[in-house]
């Protein structure tokens, strides 16, 4: 796995460990809450030096009992073989 790969993947376990918790006990709403995260290579462990950066945001529906996401990101310098 490359480092810019990495990147995508630990911020999404990241976003995703620290906001569902938090949805959880929270009451309904009208709308579906969002979760959203700007992907930096910086802030990663250990941190990488890239022009790469990502977005990442989710709306999950409980009344539906989906969850919708989209990941873009760009000024990555390898290609990417997978993600998660």
């Amino acid at each position: 796995m490359n480092k810019q790969t990495g990147l995508v993947l630990a911020a999404l376990i990241t976003v995703t460990a620290s906001a569902w918790p938090a949805m959880a006990t929270n009451e309904r709403r009208s709308a579906p809450p969002r979760l959203v995260a700007r992907l930096v290579p910086a802030q990663e462990v250990p941190a990488v030096s890239s022009p790469a950066r990502g977005w990442f945001v989710a709306i999950v529906d409980e009344d539906a009992q989906t969850i919708s996401y989209e990941l873009k990101y760009d000024g990555l310098e390898g290609s990417i073989a997978q993600a998660h």
